[in-house]
């Protein structure tokens, strides 16, 4: 990736910074001093930690240390909850979704070009994250057979171990096989075969309708063992952007980083990074108005061409239904974790 981009890049992610911020699990101490004015916010009915503007606040503002603290012992009930949940338990014949609302296939039906991997045995690892404390935790997609990963750089650019989990909920430890900070992708190798991986759209801007599907491993409420879907809208025609990011309308919560972002084929037209929360006083009273920022294919693309890595275009043939994009879905979305 050439240096004038990545550098254009960073200078229009700071410029933005006074209207979104990262969705990650763990607020970092840089974030808080160059947010122009925003806050930290305690929602004490959805037990998360946030950074505002401090008229969007409905909870109580809180210091950095605070912040800090707060986001340590929600992390600590994550660890535990997702311990409970099974990643080391013999996963069901499928795996059931665990929120009310979501489709209940009877078994996965592959689409076009998703054909099965081989059948490989991976070795038992370790548990690496002994003696470790829950940094944070984000959500990823496998983008080829070899089980290298994608996500966001804010989710796992700086821990002592990463693991990653999938639909087999056996985590496996991850490292860092390539970075681009300044568009907050990160691509990590894992030693495990991929069920399916995710194809990418060749044309974004040919998406049938504004219609797409967030799947990833939101943190909201109580933390589920497998990805689960949040709908969203964005025009085909800002999808074909030149620059490194988009905005969606939908709602994007803490561990949605990394998720796709897939249009009405099935495919991946963006990469999740960050939200933001705007309010607009109208004669009925304030109005709050939920978006989310998006690297952009284009972005994409060329980071993963630039780090040598292969990926799979989709062949946006036909479209599918929300149930059968978030069926297959689920077999490429894996859930990161960052481990002191």
């Amino acid at each position: 990736m050439n240096r004038g981009f990545l550098a254009r890049a960073g200078a229009r992610l700071a410029s933005a910074l006074a209207i979104a911020w990262a969705v990650s699990a763990a607020p970092a101490a840089a974030q808080s001093r160059s947010e122009f004015g925003a806050v930290w916010c305690y929602d004490a009915d959805r037990d998360a930690v946030s950074r505002v503007l401090p008229p969007a606040c409905k909870g109580r503002v809180v210091d950095d240390a605070e912040a800090a603290k707060l986001n340590q012992a929600r992390a600590d009930r994550v660890r535990k909850a997702i311990g409970q949940a099974g990643p080391r338990a013999a996963p069901p014949s499928w795996v059931a979704p665990t929120e009310p609302g979501t489709p209940s296939p009877a078994s996965p039906r592959p689409m076009p070009g998703d054909e099965p991997p081989p059948r490989t045995t991976v070795p038992v690892q370790p548990d690496a994250t002994i003696g470790r404390m829950a940094k944070g935790s984000g959500t990823g997609f496998f983008v080829n057979e070899t089980g290298m990963v994608l996500t966001n750089f804010h989710v796992a650019g700086s821990c002592g171990v990463i693991t990653v989990t999938g639909y087999d909920r056996r985590p496996v430890v991850a490292r860092v096989a390539a970075s681009a900070a300044p568009i907050d992708l990160l691509l990590l190798s894992t030693s495990t075969t991929p069920p399916a991986v995710a194809p990418f759209s060749r044309d974004p801007a040919r998406a049938p309708t504004d219609r797409a599907l967030l799947v990833g491993f939101s943190l909201k409420g109580h933390p589920t063992a497998t990805a689960t879907p949040s709908n969203a809208r964005i025009r085909p025609a800002d999808l074909g952007t030149d620059g490194w990011r988009v905005m969606f309308n939908g709602r994007a919560y803490p561990g949605h980083s990394g998720s796709p972002l897939l249009n009405q084929f099935g495919e991946v037209v963006a990469v999740v990074h960050a939200r933001a929360t705007s309010k607009t006083t109208l004669a009925g009273g304030a109005v709050e108005t939920h978006s989310g920022l998006a690297v952009s294919m284009r972005a994409t693309r060329q980071f993963l061409s630039d780090s040598k890595v292969s990926f799979h275009p989709g062949p946006a043939e036909k479209t599918y239904s929300d149930e059968q994009i978030l069926e297959r879905a689920r077999r490429f979305v894996v859930r990161v974790q960052c481990w002191s």
